[in-house]
């Protein structure tokens, strides 16, 4: 399998994630502090804030920008938005909007002590948004990926970018809408994994699947899965449990 395209995903991403350090007068060795300086530099744009617990396994937690995964994916909860955090609580999000209420940064907390544990801030380029994200002790570095249009998103990638190593995995979701009723959900993961100093590194996709999605006014109501084998041939679909979320609508 020619694995060409993911490899080049991963390269244009990192060039990307280097291009936002610099702007933040950092580098690729320590992203924490021009992450900060440029989470400090939106945050004034925001005019104002929300909060949400739970979630901490999705990606911005109750706006992550997956439409499917809590929907079909066991141990996915996206949380839920607090209207008045109680002093004594901790929440898990907080997020800062513009005035049109476009998000423009995200901070998580430490579940037991409240402390901010790390942070995001986007971007907006026409219809594409990218949101850079880097612990607090400069650890774990992601890029994430948005395409979206007026019927709604398109795809969503988020890259992970490791100290010393670069960009080697990534995971996209694809959404193609057929029709009123019917939507289609391709999902995948690659790794490129290193090995010692004169073996070649070993790419792969994981967890390559599809969903084939019934949905009306906007709910999803049914759900198969294709799961694909590493030559990417599908095997036999079959019926995946829909987990009701508050009614929560899908947007693909």
């Amino acid at each position: 399998m020619d694995y060409t395209v993911y490899e080049r995903e991963c390269r244009q991403a990192e060039e990307r994630i280097r291009a936002y350090l610099e702007e933040g007068r950092g580098d690729l060795a320590r992203p924490q502090g021009a992450v900060r300086r440029l989470f400090e530099e939106v945050e004034k744009k925001t005019s104002s804030h929300g909060y949400a617990v739970g979630g901490r396994h999705m990606d911005r937690g109750y706006y992550c920008p997956s439409t499917i995964r809590d929907l079909v994916i066991v141990g996915q909860h996206r949380g839920k938005l607090l209207r008045c955090p109680k002093a004594a609580s901790v929440p898990s999000f907080r997020y800062g909007f513009d005035c049109d209420g476009r998000l423009l940064t995200v901070l998580t907390f430490k579940e037991q002590t409240g402390e901010v544990c790390r942070r995001e801030v986007l971007f907006y380029e026409g219809e594409m948004t990218y949101g850079i994200a880097v612990n607090e002790d400069g650890s774990d570095l992601t890029l994430c990926v948005c395409h979206y249009g007026n019927e709604g998103i398109f795809s969503y990638r988020l890259y992970f970018y490791k100290v010393g190593g670069g960009v080697n995995r990534f995971f996209a979701e694809e959404y193609r809408r057929e029709d009123e009723e019917n939507a289609q959900v391709t999902f995948y993961e690659f790794r490129q994994q290193s090995f010692p100093e004169g073996k070649e590194p070993s790419p792969r996709l994981f967890d390559h699947r599809r969903y084939d999605c019934t949905v009306k006014d906007g709910v999803l109501l049914a759900c198969y899965q294709t799961d694909f084998d590493s030559e990417g041939t599908a095997l036999p679909p079959f019926a995946v449990h829909v987990f009701k979320r508050e009614g929560r609508i899908i947007r693909i």
